[in-house]
């Protein structure tokens, strides 16, 4: 198992669309707030693995729909978890998206299409 959203810093690549979204080729499950993901088939992140977010991975998961930009993930983490004026997210955002981008789990090339069961 692996979970993406560890504190290391992985910068999304610097081209990437302003408006992310999941990949089609997994599946998820929300169960208690975290969202447990396993990939159909990717070269980096095989059927073998699956992630595991937390509430606010599966927060930004589930907003991942190609509609919003990164700002806009941003202002619905600060609604959404109280997070104090001053305090940075998007650092932590970009992280996820890079981690996801990394694993073959983020898209920008069109329409979102996950699978969800």
């Amino acid at each position: 198992m692996s979970e993406i959203s560890t504190p290391s810093r992985t910068q999304p690549d610097p081209t990437i669309d302003d408006r992310p979204h999941g990949t089609k080729e997994a599946v998820t499950r929300t169960i208690a707030g975290e969202t447990v993901l396993v990939p159909l088939a990717s070269p980096h992140a095989p059927m073998q693995n699956y992630y595991l977010f937390n509430k606010v991975g599966s927060f930004l998961w589930k907003h991942l729909d190609g509609t919003r930009s990164r700002a806009d993930l941003s202002v619905l983490v600060r609604e959404q978890f109280s997070v104090p004026e001053g305090q940075s997210v998007e650092v932590d955002i970009d992280t996820f998206l890079g981690k996801l981008q990394a694993r073959d789990l983020l898209r920008t090339d069109g329409p979102a299409g996950r699978v969800s069961p």
